[in-house]
């Protein structure tokens, strides 16, 4: 049976051995046509029926699409505390009609409302780069923006009490409703969580309350800056 969506996860560049990362498994990069060429083998063979990739940035998208494949997806990281894909990349997808898919719309469990500190959260979520270059797992090297990041979330949060919803529902119901996008990757442990989750779907944000959850987020935005990898800084970003 043809998978309906073969995704490419990330560019080869993410897996390029660098002396900062000398652990990793590609000596150079894959050409990215090299790539597409053979994900379209794989479609007229009829093992594929669409393509489409994951932390593609507008340059990365721009080759992709100058091959003459059909991209049909973009799977980025996007949330409330995480929106730099909408000066560039939203506009560009739309633009292309290239979907766009969400992942961590839920900001590894920030957006739940259930943790009021970064020394609340588990040590494995501390990598991004909302975090300090002082947390053990991190690798960005930059200073973070833990204080901008839980002053966002209060006033989130706030939004969330005065519509009497789950900040999570309200957190997905926001990505949901935002230009371009088309599907979210909701992640959850649990039965009840996957079900609070679906009732999100029910829920719609008014304009106002799209203005002051953004609003909320701005400064986090502002000063994450261009650089779209979560996890990297901008001199290893793997989003171009």
């Amino acid at each position: 049976m043809a998978q309906d969506l073969y995704q490419l996860h990330w560019a080869s560049r993410a897996a390029v051995k660098t002396e900062k990362y000398p652990e990793r498994p590609l000596p150079e990069e894959v050409p990215l046509e090299e790539t597409l060429a053979a994900l379209e083998e794989c479609k007229a063979e009829g093992k594929i029926k669409h393509i489409g990739v994951c932390n593609f940035g507008v340059e990365d998208l721009k080759r992709a699409l100058a091959t003459g494949t059909k991209i049909v997806s973009n799977q980025i990281c996007y949330n409330l505390l995480w929106r730099g894909i909408e000066d560039e990349v939203v506009p560009f997808c739309i633009e292309n009609d290239i979907a766009i898919l969400p992942w961590s719309p839920m900001g590894q469990g920030l957006l739940t409302g259930k943790v009021s500190s970064a020394d609340e959260v588990q040590p494995g979520r501390q990598r991004s780069r909302l975090f300090s270059n002082e947390r053990p797992q991190q690798r960005h090297g930059e200073p973070g923006l833990e204080d901008e990041t839980f002053a966002a979330i209060r006033k989130m949060k706030w939004v969330s009490d005065k519509l009497e919803e789950p900040m999570a529902n309200v957190s997905l119901a926001w990505a949901r409703e935002m230009p371009g996008i088309t599907s979210l990757l909701m992640g959850a442990r649990t039965q009840s969580q996957l079900e609070r989750n679906l009732t999100s779907l029910q829920l719609s944000l008014d304009p106002t309350t799209v203005e002051l959850l953004n609003d909320a987020g701005a400064e986090v935005k502002q000063k994450l800056g261009a650089n779209l990898d979560p996890y990297e800084s901008a001199d290893s970003t793997r989003i171009v």
